[in-house]
């Protein structure tokens, strides 16, 4: 599994998440936030992110 920065592009929403792909880490992240209701209903659609390893932004992540 590699880990992802992922962003929502229709809501202020980030997040990390653990996927084999791009696509599993959002819908692992989607499932989360709708089942448990972790915030308002969010769809797979409006999220985008890469793939983040210790090369990427000095191995951190900061949201604001």
């Amino acid at each position: 599994m590699k880990l992802w920065s992922l962003h929502n592009e229709s809501q202020m929403m980030y997040a990390v998440a653990y996927g084999d792909t791009l696509q599993d880490a959002i819908e692992r992240t989607c499932r989360e936030i709708n089942e448990n209701n972790r915030s308002e209903y969010t769809a797979p659609e409006n999220w985008d992110g890469e793939e983040f390893n210790e090369n990427k932004y000095g191995g951190v992540i900061l949201f604001t």
